[in-house]
């Protein structure tokens, strides 16, 4: 007679018999951060230290950041350009910077008004900060609209 087939699955393992199925030991490396199931992921361990990292690599960024983006240097310059984009506090501390120091003049700077309402073509942030500039106060004998002249549609072909 020929022996009956064993059920695939309840095989020896080390000589003796398995009873049942064991769960498989997971395994882990590089100080438990990672765990292998059928494929690597991180542990919860893993997931802690990359938030850790992150977070400190964020907070290094932007405390390093505003050092170097935040420098003012000043020059003895007879004139003061403002950006045109810029909002009303910004203005009327431009406002103080020019009457803190001996310039003469105060440029505004600026392209095209792209949205917002009643907004013709032509207008531009030069213009519209020069006026918000003398409702603020500031005497219009003093101050310059220079419009940059940008195109913002067809500008390739224009070019």
């Amino acid at each position: 007679m020929s022996k009956p087939n064993r059920v695939v699955g309840l095989e020896e393992r080390d000589g003796s018999e398995m009873s049942g199925r064991s769960e498989p030991q997971s395994e882990r490396r590089f100080l438990g951060l990672f765990v292998r199931r059928s494929e690597w992921f991180l542990s919860f361990r893993g997931w802690i230290a990359l938030i850790v990292v992150a977070a400190g690599l964020f907070g290094t960024l932007f405390l390093g950041v505003h050092p170097f983006l935040a420098i003012t240097e000043r020059t003895q310059t007879p004139y003061l350009v403002v950006e045109g984009w810029i909002p009303n506090y910004a203005l009327e501390e431009s406002i103080a910077e020019f009457r803190s120091k001996p310039y003469r003049k105060m440029f505004t700077v600026g392209a095209d008004i792209l949205n917002g309402v009643h907004v013709d073509p032509g207008d531009n942030h030069a213009d519209y900060t020069a006026k918000r500039l003398a409702w603020l106060g500031m005497k219009p004998s003093l101050v310059q609209a220079v419009s940059s002249g940008a195109h913002y549609r067809d500008r390739t072909y224009s070019s």
